[in-house]
This record gives C-alpha cells, sequence and structure tokens, in this order.
C-alpha cells in the first residue's frame, strides 16, 4: 500500500484469476484450468470468425458469379445486335456503314 498526496491506495487483486486472494496465488493445477479454459475460449471464438469469413466469401463469390454471367449475357446480345445490323446493311448493299 502506497500513500500518494493523502490517498491510499490498495493492492486488490479481487477478481483476479491469479489470485485467491490479497497473498495466496494459484496452484499449478488451478493453472492448467485456468490455460485449459483460455484456450477453449480463444478456439470457439476462432471458429466463429472463420464460419462467418466462410459465409462472407461465399456470399462474395455468389455475387461475383451473378456479375459475370450478366456481363456474358450484355455481351453476347450486343455481339448479336451488331451482326444483325451488319447482315440487314449488307442485304440492302449499304457497305460504307
Amino acid at each position: 500500500m502506497t500513500n500518494t498526496a493523502g490517498m491510499e491506495h490498495k493492492n486488490s487483486n479481487t477478481g483476479n484469476p491469479l489470485f485467491r486472494n490479497d497473498k495466496e496465488p494459484v496452484h499449478e493445477i488451478e493453472v492448467e484450468e485456468l490455460w485449459e479454459e483460455i484456450k477453449r475460449v480463444t478456439s470457439k471464438a476462432k471458429e466463429q470468425h472463420l464460419t462467418t469469413e466462410g459465409k462472407r466469401q461465399a456470399k462474395k463469390h455468389k455475387i461475383q458469379r451473378k456479375i459475370r454471367k450478366k456481363i456474358r449475357q450484355a455481351k453476347e446480345q450486343y455481339i448479336t445486335s451488331k451482326c444483325k445490323e451488319i447482315v440487314d446493311l449488307n442485304s440492302r448493299h449499304d457497305t460504307f456503314n
């Protein structure tokens, strides 16, 4: 405990999982249990993130496929209309256009 500017600060470790109370540290077996819990929680969070990321990527690929399909259709339609125009002009012997 230190006294700074008339205020007393306590070294309170309540809520800290490494100390059972202010003096007694956690035993080795409890540290292992704590470590396993940390790994479990971290792993679960990672799995949820990867699942969300996977869904996001799948949605992105689906949208990209739709866009490419629309582009192919528009290109085909454009080429078809230009070919038809050329055939029509050719049938009228209009080679200028």
